[in-house]
């Protein structure tokens, strides 16, 4: 007896499914840890998009790596090297990305293996649409598996994700804080 078509459907996406992100830093997010000496460790914030809506009745979006978090203000370094305070009561959404995803590399076997099918004569008709469905749907999953989201009331617990967690050094803010470009310019090894 042949199992139902939909059954393939959903022993396909079984494969698909990822667990969701936590608001808590204290659990892994997998992989084996990294034995290397702290001088070599490069300090950074994970990255962050925040949309808002400001008191200007005005939508914003703000992506860069998140510096710090105070009761007042998300501060976010954009990739101009500016340093934007968000204040907290206009946040309507924020994503981190807690880790590269790699879904590159998915849509690349994809793609090869979506090319492999012309070795398969007629058989590329069902082969192929099988290919592009299932390496769809994976890389899509990881492309969103690696993402929190995190709503407004939840913003004070984002300090874990900050590169200054216990906030902003004092003086940091300033027109040109004299240590602060050569700690925003340094490149990890």
């Amino acid at each position: 007896m042949r199992p139902p078509p939909i059954a393939f459907v959903g022993f396909a996406l079984c494969g698909c499914a990822a667990q969701s992100a936590q608001l808590d830093r204290s659990h892994g997010f997998g992989g084996t840890p990294a034995d290397v000496p702290v001088d070599q460790v490069p300090v950074r914030g994970h990255q962050v998009d925040i949309e808002g809506f400001s008191q200007s009745a005005r939508r914003f979006s703000v992506s860069g790596e998140l510096l710090a978090v105070d009761a007042n203000n998300l501060w976010v370094l954009e990739a101009t090297n500016a340093i934007t305070p968000v204040s907290r009561q206009e946040v309507l959404e924020i994503k981190i990305e807690l880790y590269d995803s790699g879904s590159e590399i998915s849509v690349w076997w994809t793609v090869i293996g979506t090319l492999s099918t012309i070795s398969h004569g007629v058989l590329l008709i069902i082969t192929a649409p099988v290919w592009i469905v299932s390496g769809g749907t994976a890389s899509f999953g990881a492309s969103q598996a690696n993402n929190l989201y995190v709503s407004p009331d939840e913003a004070g617990e984002l300090f874990q994700f900050a590169r200054f967690p216990q906030g902003l050094p004092p003086g940091f803010v300033q027109q040109s804080p004299p240590y602060g470009s050569e700690w925003l310019s340094s490149q990890p090894p």
